[in-house]
């Protein structure tokens, strides 16, 4: 299972950096977790300090990186404040890539 639940996982390094996302404590597994992958519902609570934990970033970063974060956000979920609207999270696992993979 994932450590962590990020909002925007596909952010340069130095950016990913400065985020301390929620740790994941539970989630509802949803796929077998072969080819699929490992799917995990992520409850709203949870959600919720991932969108502060974004908010403190975006708030404190410079114009460069704010844009950064516009764009990920935009490509991701069609803004930000679609990315604030969010009430669930699935994020998205493979045995064969570490990434996490939000939606």
């Amino acid at each position: 299972s994932p450590e962590y639940v990020p909002l925007l996982e596909d952010l340069p390094q130095r950016i990913k950096e400065l985020f301390e996302w929620p740790q994941f404590q539970r989630g509802l597994q949803t796929g077998l977790g072969t080819d699929e992958g490992q799917q995990y519902l992520i409850e709203p609570g949870v959600v919720k300090a991932a969108i502060r934990e974004f908010d403190r970033v975006y708030e404190s970063a410079d114009e460069g990186t704010k844009r950064v974060l516009e764009r990920a956000a935009t490509d991701h979920y069609g803004g930000l404040e679609e990315m604030r609207g969010l009430e669930w999270l699935m994020l998205v696992t493979f045995h064969w890539d570490p990434v996490l993979y939000p939606y």
